[in-house]
């Protein structure tokens, strides 16, 4: 669970500097981080500030969810502007204001946990919360995170759909659940393979070791289909790097002689989805071919 001693150390309460009049407490000298919290105007925000801001103004019973509680326990995918997350235990709804979303959900006391930010649910039940979301493409990275960074099983979140039946959008939990891998290391690496999953291309592994005939090791493909000896990988701005592109080319030159086919996709290709599922398409059907 990420530590609440790095954020916040700068937040001021409005009670704590009570000569200031409220006209110069979104001054010059400070900003406004929410409802009676203040920092220096200086001072660049991070989500972190913004949890523990928000966590100054909530009552004691309020518990951090969602995509809030996925970051405390370790997922690095928000912004600083991201909303904050909250419910409240047996449903009752707290005020969204200040960059903070009220969610009217209950929570079941297995799973709300004690953490130095206060309540929040736990990892099950986060990851209940995040796999409902109707956008497989949103809802898969950030599971994808979470149970790389936590202990998660997935058989941990089925007591938290039993007691919740009829909920909304139950019915995605399986589906997402069904696309998680923890192996991914990137969003769009993520988002890349639920997109090929939903065209019914065959499943892809994400951060397959390659090993040649006599078992050494050639490379690491950011996702890979075994069987038919295919990798596909996403370049991102990291790859752009002079140096990292001669690794790149190299390292690629080794996959495909040792007998595998290889898509790299770039973000132009990740937004051109017909030229994409073109290209995946052409590399599945030479990898069938060179089968027989």
């Amino acid at each position: 669970m990420r530590s609440i001693d790095d954020h916040g150390q700068l937040l001021l309460r409005s009670t704590d500097v009570p000569d200031l009049v409220p006209a110069r407490r979104g001054g010059p000298l400070l900003q406004r981080v929410a409802r009676d919290v203040l920092a220096p105007a200086q001072h660049s925000l991070t989500y972190g500030d913004r949890v523990r801001a928000a966590r100054l103004t909530l009552p004691p019973d309020a518990v951090l969810c969602g995509t809030t509680a996925a970051w405390i326990h370790g997922v690095d995918q928000l912004g600083a502007a991201h909303p904050v997350e909250v419910g409240a235990q047996h449903g009752r709804r707290v005020r969204s204001v200040d960059g903070r979303t009220s969610r009217g959900r209950s929570f079941h006391p297995a799973d709300v946990q004690d953490s130095a930010w206060g309540l929040v649910t736990t990892p099950a039940r986060t990851a209940y919360d995040l796999a409902r979301d109707p956008v497989l493409l949103r809802s898969v990275p950030r599971l994808d995170a979470l149970v790389r960074v936590t202990p998660l099983a997935v058989a941990d979140v089925w007591p938290v759909v039993e007691r919740n039946p009829g909920a909304r959008w139950i019915t995605m939990v399986p589906r997402a659940f069904d696309l998680v891998d923890a192996g991914a290391e990137s969003v769009r690496e993520s988002m890349l393979r639920v997109l090929l999953a939903l065209e019914g291309f065959p499943r892809l592994v994400a951060q397959h070791e390659l090993h040649d005939l006599a078992g050494a090791f050639v490379a690491r493909l950011d996702l890979a289909n075994p069987e038919l000896r295919v990798g596909v990988e996403y370049d991102g701005a990291y790859h752009l790097d002079t140096d990292q592109a001669v690794r790149d080319r190299v390292r690629r030159e080794r996959v495909r002689a040792n007998g595998w086919g290889l898509l790299v996709v770039d973000n132009t290709l990740f937004t051109q989805r017909g030229a994409l599922f073109a290209a995946v398409a052409a590399l599945f059907a030479q990898a069938q071919r060179a089968r027989w």
